[in-house]
């Protein structure tokens, strides 16, 4: 890995995982472990990535005459250290390591031993619906049988072996056949609407259609179930069928409930992106009341370990949030922000950069939404003191112009120029400077100096201008990314945004 990357995978790092590098450091030789803690905590202190001042910085970190070999190896190391932390808790890794030991038997002539222990791995790799690992498993199974005496015993062995197999191949065909499915419709929701369909891709679409509702046979794995209903969901969905879409998105998420995560290829992300789908649609359905107890269901969910513990509750929770915010129910994320800023207190070193930006991106929100500016400004700083470069543009674009927005609403008017000029630069730093950002500045200016009377015949040539950049296709999306028209409504009517939101989505709440 180039040096920006081993950054990357340092400051990714939960600090228990740290915590057994440093552990395993101290296992080598005094200079050389010296060598590498030293490097690993040059990097787990940089707060952004400069390569020109990096190369600075490590030509004074007496790393040899070819510090890139000291960098690609202390990589490798800590690549080792996460290997062997996790290899016991995810099943991939358990069973390469132990499949590796088979083979080791085998290489060394103990065919006996590595025959038992990997059909001992093959059966659990059918088991836990991994027809991949079968096949794997059945290769060295084969060699060894090959080298048994007994004939007679190598006849019932592949006799049996190939049964096991053949079926595992089968059940991989099917999941691949269902991948490639997903992908088409993928690739067709991509790029256009259904409205805007030529024949061909209307008749592509029914034929994958007709594809998805065909009955699976008997040997699909759950995995293979869960994407086929996972891409039936994308599918409703994409055909504006709320109901049946959201129906198949609870029965995948059940089906992975009522299964080990062990047989999902992603893991808890597999999960928590099921329970994505399924809560993005029952608040589509404006069915909030179906959230909360389907969240503590995840929720109660055995994980692994504490890290699968906290993705988890990091994925879950900020799901509920951000459900809540879009959809205007400030009664509950008024019980969710406090939750959430204890979560982020106590596993600020475990979160993702998902977590550490979303999280306090959503409770500046909330706080702003309910009129709360103060706080709402001590959770922006938080995130303007974060590194940019982790974070999604939307959020970027957002913090920018939300930030001169607080500093208006507080009355801070020296300040909000100083920042005008700053959160400019930064704007076109990351692109992310629009008609939007140039039209709010221009009238923030213009208000900032007149009096609350005078005020409002702005906000209404401001609410104006909003309306047709709302007609935008280029801008529409910062409108539902953050909603501006509300904030404008909040000094024509009095009313803070969570109420006015409230009122916008009464109608569809259950």
């Amino acid at each position: 890995m180039p040096a920006d990357s081993l950054y990357e995978l340092i400051r990714s790092m939960n600090a228990e995982e740290k915590r057994a590098f440093k552990i395993q450091a101290k296992k080598y030789s005094p200079k050389d472990g010296k060598k590498y803690l030293r490097l690993f905590d040059f990097f787990d202190g940089l707060r952004d990535y400069d390569a020109k001042k990096v190369k600075q910085a490590l030509a004074h970190q007496s790393l040899g005459n070819q510090p890139h070999v000291t960098k690609a190896y202390l990589t490798e190391q800590l690549l080792e250290v996460l290997v062997r932390k996790y290899e016991h808790e995810d099943f991939h890794y358990d069973f390469q390591r132990r499949l590796a030991h088979a083979d080791v038997l085998f290489a060394k002539g103990h065919y006996d031993a590595a025959l038992k222990r990997v059909r001992k791995l093959s059966i659990l790799a059918e088991q836990s619906g991994r027809p991949l690992l079968v096949l794997q498993a059945g290769q060295l199974i084969e060699k060894i049988t090959i080298r048994l005496s007994d004939p007679e015993l190598f006849g019932e062995l592949l006799e049996k072996e190939l049964v096991r197999q053949n079926k595992a191949l089968q059940q991989h065909e099917l999941y691949l056949h269902y991948r490639k499915i997903s992908m088409q419709l993928i690739f067709l929701v991509s790029r256009q609407s259904a409205s805007t369909l030529s024949k061909k891709q209307e008749l592509d679409l029914k034929t994958i259609g007709n594809e998805l509702r065909r009955k699976l046979p008997l040997f699909a794995t759950s995995e293979t179930a869960i994407l086929r209903l996972g891409t039936l969901t994308l599918y409703h969905r994409y055909m504006d069928q709320l109901d049946p879409a959201l129906d198949y998105a609870l029965e995948a998420l059940d089906l992975a409930l009522s299964a080990d995560t062990a047989k999902l290829s992603g893991g808890t992300n597999s999960l928590v992106n099921l329970y994505n789908n399924a809560s993005m649609l029952l608040s589509l359905k404006g069915d909030m009341k179906r959230l909360d107890p389907l969240s503590r269901r995840v929720l109660a969910y055995p994980a692994k370990n504490k890290s699968e513990r906290i993705l988890m509750e990091e994925r879950v929770n900020v799901s509920r949030l951000t459900q809540n915010i879009a959809f205007g129910r400030y009664d509950h994320t008024d019980t969710l922000v406090p939750v959430m800023e204890k979560f982020l207190a106590e596993h600020d070193h475990s979160l993702s950069h998902f977590g550490k930006t979303l999280i306090p991106y959503n409770i500046m929100c909330h706080y702003f939404n309910t009129g709360r500016f103060k706080p709402a400004l001590k959770w922006l700083n938080k995130l303007v003191n974060y590194d940019f470069d982790h974070m999604a543009k939307y959020m970027i674009e957002n913090i920018l112009l939300i930030e001169l927005l607080i500093h208006f609403e507080l009355d801070n008017t020296d300040l909000l120029h100083s920042r005008l000029v700053g959160n400019e630069k930064m704007m076109y730093r990351y692109n992310t400077y629009s008609r939007l950002e140039e039209t709010i500045i221009l009238y923030l200016l213009r208000i900032s100096k007149l009096t609350a009377k005078e005020q409002v015949s702005q906000f209404l040539l401001l609410r104006d201008e909003c309306t047709e950049m709302k007609k935008d296709p280029l801008l529409v999306r910062r409108f539902g990314d953050f909603a501006y028209d509300l904030w404008i409504e909040t000094h024509l009517t009095g009313k803070n945004i969570a109420k006015l939101s409230a009122e916008k989505s009464a109608p569809v709440q259950k």
